[in-house]
């Protein structure tokens, strides 16, 4: 993929990025933050402006009259858009180097980035490699930089399992689990994406890196400059990219309350990115322990062992969600019980929702906020086609308050949009201020929608 970048991302590059200033010396504004960026693009959208592109045909006294800026931010803006010639020359650099760049401005941007973290999605990338990569189902295989003999077999296994059945391992490219499972795939003739922690420059010049990159089976991924060397904030940030653009994620070993692995790993289950499943057995580290009570799920070494299951299908098969008649909201709302304090455990395919009743369903999901675990499952129903409160009750078999109050919370979080006459919900990428964001050509547009109660 080459750097044939448009006029908006070239905006977004300047006002978002280092690219043009990194290394630079002297005092200089910085480039708006995430945060800052969704606020400024919410304001061009629904400006005359409407694109990012332009502020190079417009005036600072427009910005200021169009976007209501202040003069500290006009000032900056202006700093930043005139280091134009040093980006084209750095854009130039990478582009000979085999790194490409796009933003969230641009149709090649990874499209489940967007889907799954909305507003938390990086404005800027850089890659080397097949981006075609991105369209392939994945598997995270994440665990601690320290691991033992056990966990690295079955990091293998898991691995080569995932080669073999045509699933593209997504690893955090660090030492320890990562690299066992990223180095296993690649030596199998299998599909890597490495979300990297460390300089994309400096990986892109190993020998079996660029071989692999070469032959189409490994994408290099960063949203920092490729020169910038490791550092903790930004290797704790790139663990929400590794889980979005996966379809599944396994946890082969982990530290409990510390660390990157456990870090990354809670924050998906109380985002509800993708569903995690955690190495268990006689001696698997307390962390891995504490997710499975947390609500991630069982991955016994024993199914890595039986070459007649279908990897790809046993974790759709074993994707459960305890779903308690008895919520907490409903409680503290006075609602009446049934007579029988059922719980159910769902299993998810592609076309069907069936559920058993479990006998002791207290000790699997003891003291946890049952919506983290249970939404994503309701948005993969959503994702397909719109659905009202009863619809959804009578597929997940639960009480229609019970739908209200998970809905209620999805709407207050901006997962979902409300619609009226009927009332139904479906699954919406939201910008700032509830709004949803839909792409038009190069650049999202925004446009508002308004629900009555």
């Amino acid at each position: 993929m080459k750097n044939n970048l448009s006029e908006d991302s070239l905006a977004i590059l300047l006002l978002c990025s280092n690219l043009a200033t990194y290394g630079k010396t002297g005092s200089f504004f910085k480039p708006f933050t995430l945060k800052e960026w969704d606020s400024l693009s919410h304001k061009i959208i629904e400006s005359v402006m409407k694109r990012p592109g332009a502020f190079f045909y417009t005036t600072p006294e427009e910005w200021r009259e169009c976007l209501n800026l202040t003069p500290e931010n006009i000032q900056r803006i202006q700093n930043l858009l005139t280091e134009g010639g040093q980006l084209g020359i750095e854009l130039e650099r990478l582009s000979s180097l085999g790194i490409w760049v796009t933003t969230r401005a641009e149709a090649s941007y990874p499209a489940r980035l967007k889907k799954v973290l909305r507003q938390k999605s990086p404005v800027v990338l850089f890659g080397a490699g097949d981006a075609s990569l991105f369209q392939s189902e994945g598997v995270a295989i994440v665990g601690s930089r320290n691991v033992d003999e056990i966990g690295s077999y079955f990091a293998e296994k898991l691995a080569g399992r995932c080669v073999t059945e045509g699933l593209t391992v997504v690893s955090g490219g660090a030492r320890g689990v990562d690299m066992i499972a990223q180095n296993s795939a690649l030596r199998s003739g299998g599909k890597v994406i490495s979300v990297l922690s460390n300089s994309m420059e400096t990986s892109i010049r190993q020998r079996e890196n660029r071989e692999a990159i070469v032959a189409g089976r490994l994408l290099l991924l960063s949203s920092t400059h490729p020169k910038a060397p490791f550092n903790v904030y930004n290797a704790m940030d790139r663990n929400k990219y590794i889980y979005a653009l996966s379809h599944y994620a396994v946890v082969v070993s982990s530290e409990e309350n510390k660390g990157g692995t456990w870090t990354g790993a809670t924050e998906n289950l109380k985002a509800g990115w993708v569903p995690l499943f955690v190495r268990v057995g006689g001696q698997v580290p307390a962390g891995n322990n504490r997710l499975l009570e947390k609500g991630a799920i069982a991955f016994d070494s024993e199914v890595l062992a039986d070459e007649a299951v279908i990897l790809r299908n046993w974790l759709s098969d074993n994707i459960q969600v305890i779903v308690n008649y008895e919520s907490s909201k409903r409680n503290e709302n006075n609602i009446s019980s049934p007579k029988k304090d059922h719980q159910l455990a769902f299993r998810f395919d592609d076309s069907t929702v069936s559920h058993q009743i479990l006998d002791n369903p207290e000790q699997l999901f003891a003291g946890n906020d049952l919506f983290t675990v249970v939404w994503p499952y309701i948005e993969k129903v959503l994702e397909k086609s719109q659905k009202t409160e009863k619809e959804l009750a009578e597929m997940f078999n639960v009480r229609s308050v019970q739908i209200q109050d998970w809905l209620k919370r999805a709407v207050d979080e901006q997962k979902v949009k409300r619609l009226i006459k009927p009332v139904r919900y479906v699954v919406a990428s939201y910008g700032p201020s509830g709004q949803e964001r839909l792409p038009v050509g190069n650049i999202e547009q925004a446009v508002v929608f308004e629900s009555c109660e």
